[in-house]
């Protein structure tokens, strides 16, 4: 035979008090599991938002670094002195093995101080070629003439492979004397 329920609750008053002493003790620890799941998830998502803050700042840090030392480097690049000049073209060559993004610049740049600081006579004006130098064998090789250069062809002969390589034109360069 069913008992009918009459009012709201009426079948609670029926539970042994010892069984919703239980059943309350459960519903509170439910609810606390809940909380403490809940609360959980939150702290997870503030940690992995903070580590990807973290990793931006250090990623944009170590692009300025990089730009710092880029701009270090072409200044020595333009030194007077030799010694200044070859530590300039070992720190490119440092900076291009460093980051990817900038070894194609580094390496046309480097292409361009061995052209402008071993070129040959440039054509005259109506277009002809001035006569080659003879080949001079008492001529000290490129290492005693320009250090700087030679240093040069060397950081570009260890280049690493970049995925966009083109070739560097080196033409109208004296090379003579290259070990």
């Amino acid at each position: 035979m069913a008992v009918p329920v009459t009012e709201r609750g009426a079948t609670a008053r029926r539970i042994e008090p010892q069984a919703r002493i239980q059943l309350q003790q459960a519903q509170g620890q439910l609810a606390k599991n809940v909380r403490s799941s809940v609360l959980q998830v939150l702290a997870g998502l503030a940690v992995v938002g903070g580590a990807i803050a973290t990793w931006r700042q250090v990623h944009i840090r170590r692009e300025g670094q990089i730009t710092e030392r880029f701009t270090r480097a072409v200044d020595q690049l333009g030194n007077r002195n030799v010694d200044v000049r070859v530590g300039g073209i070992y720190a490119l060559e440092r900076i291009a093995k460093d980051a990817l993004a900038d070894r194609t610049a580094i390496q046309f740049l480097i292409g361009a101080f061995i052209r402008n600081h071993a070129n040959l006579p440039a054509a005259a004006p109506d277009g002809t070629q001035p006569p080659a130098e003879p080949v001079d064998d008492r001529l000290p090789s490129l290492r005693a003439r320009a250090a700087d250069v030679q240093v040069a062809m060397s950081v570009l002969g260890r280049r690493l492979p970049s995925p966009d390589q083109r070739p560097l034109t080196l033409s109208r360069v004296d090379l003579r004397g290259l070990p």
